[in-house]
């Protein structure tokens, strides 16, 4: 069972590197300044008449007794005129013609593997790209550190694994190895969702590092990246699907139809085959409510991690997300009611936040404030001193600090 849990875990892992790599390369185009973005594609360009473009993606781990295991199948389905980029992640234990999908590479390479899919899905497999599972480390010193606050003790051993896991609560600086024991974590009461939520918090926060590197440390690193990594797209291709989705990228997730026969085994849902197959052809992302950045912070009474376990739950069933960070330490700040401090002036922004608190604590009343009315700017200063004291240092921009009280 373990061993399986360790498998779904680097699958997961791969999948995140690749598209981490993958994000890398757009900020290298999407930074240039335009100028030299022009010079780029006069050189580069090369036009790429299919649309959409099929990428396969293949993520490998370590070769174990003469067997290169393939840890992630995945799909891009890149629609350069419209911006929409849809990836699919095929489960690599799926049943294909009386064996696993993922022993399709082992045994007839890449361009087997490319065949297996494209019948399997009913397209053709434009391009590949494969990638080791050692270069997830890599982004991570070169990136980091990142800040991230763990909010209860994360220990776990696995000698079979090599893997050691042990952060207490607290504001950590993370870098590679850290950062890669941190996403393997899985367990807390909610397991897997847990985990998918620190994995997309490292993904957003080594980008964000990227995104303040020079253009040419970025595409330093890139290439050096480039290097372990095999693909049979050219530079032009890469630069001509870019430049077309530069400014209208829209990124979506697709969950491929399988499920669990009796014996045990994946097989494809032949009851939901068709209309996956249909949204791989025609790609388009759907959009999501916007969501707030929220800082809450606890002042009650209770000052225990319990308020934390409370917060996350009253937000993810009334509103599906949660707040960007919550405190629940005594910092010493003297309020006796509920309080919203509004630090964006637009009214959608205000109005939302008041819908979004109504939902979650429907059974209190908030005082409204912005900080832009001056005695509530003093405050949103005390607020801020007062973190700081306690060794909290909160990721701006927020979009309001809501100060939670019984």
């Amino acid at each position: 069972m373990e061993e399986g849990h360790s498998k779904s875990l680097k699958e997961k892992l791969l999948l995140i590197l690749v598209l981490s790599t993958l994000g890398i390369a757009l900020l290298v185009f999407f930074l240039l300044p335009w100028p030299v973005f022009n010079v780029l594609m006069g050189l580069l360009y090369k036009p790429v008449t299919v649309n959409p473009y099929y990428l396969l993606i293949v993520g490998t781990d370590a070769v174990i007794e003469s067997t290169v295991r393939t840890d992630v199948i995945a799909i891009a389905a890149i629609d350069h005129l419209s911006g929409y980029v849809i990836v699919t992640n095929i489960p690599r234990d799926l049943i294909y013609n009386g064996s696993k999908i993922n022993s399709i590479y082992e045994r007839e390479g890449i361009e087997g593997l490319k065949n297996a899919i494209g019948n399997l899905l009913h397209l053709r497999v434009n391009g590949h790209v494969i990638v080791n599972y050692d270069i997830f480390k890599y982004l991570g010193d070169k990136l980091g550190p990142v800040e991230i606050q763990i909010t209860e003790p994360m220990k776990y051993y696995d000698t079979a694994q090599d893997l050691s896991i042990d952060f207490e609560p607290g504001i950590h600086l993370m870098d590679g190895e850290q950062l890669l024991a941190y996403v393997r974590y899985r367990r807390d009461a909610l397991g897997d969702i847990s985990r998918m939520e620190r994995q997309k918090e490292v993904i957003a926060k080594l980008l964000e590092r990227a995104r303040k590197m020079s253009v040419l440390d970025l595409a330093t690193l890139f290439s050096r990246i480039r290097k372990q990594l095999e693909m049979n797209l050219n530079l032009g291709e890469i630069v001509y699907m870019f430049s077309r989705i530069r400014k209208n990228l829209s990124l979506g997730f697709l969950s491929f139809p399988y499920m669990v026969a009796q014996d045990g085994s994946i097989v494809v849902d032949e009851s939901r085959i068709e209309q996956y197959i249909d949204v791989l052809a025609k790609p388009v992302v759907k959009t999501t409510p916007p969501q707030l950045n929220i800082l809450v912070i606890n002042c009650s009474k209770q000052k225990n991690r319990l308020f934390i376990t409370k917060t996350q739950s009253a937000w993810k069933s009334t509103v599906g997300f949660l707040p960007g960070l919550i405190v629940w330490e005594d910092i010493g700040l003297p309020y006796n009611s509920n309080e919203a401090l509004i630090l964006k002036k637009s009214s959608i922004t205000k109005d939302l936040v008041k819908k979004t608190l109504n939902n979650v604590y429907s059974d209190r009343n908030f005082n409204y404030r912005t900080v832009s009315e001056m005695e509530w700017i003093t405050d949103y200063y005390q607020i801020i001193q007062k973190l700081a004291e306690n060794r909290i240092y909160p990721q701006f921009p927020f979009d309001a600090v809501v100060l939670v009280n019984e």
